[in-house]
């Protein structure tokens, strides 16, 4: 295969797999989205102080 043509075969497999997920969101309950709301409320909280703490010990000392 050319290039070309894997790069088609590519991003049509990609916007295939994206369709795909955004059928499996339509045909979701809302009390399912809302646990996963919950579920991602709860890792921001939990990995948000991790993730300040780190970036300030990889700030670079001034010369």
């Amino acid at each position: 295969m050319r290039h070309d043509d894997q790069s088609c075969v590519r991003l049509l497999y990609l916007i295939f797999i994206r369709v795909c997920g955004w059928l499996v969101l339509l045909g979701r309950s809302p009390a399912s989205k809302n646990v996963e709301l919950l579920v991602l409320r709860h890792e921001v909280a939990v990995f948000a102080p991790h993730q300040t703490c780190q970036s300030r010990t990889t700030t670079a000392l001034p010369a």
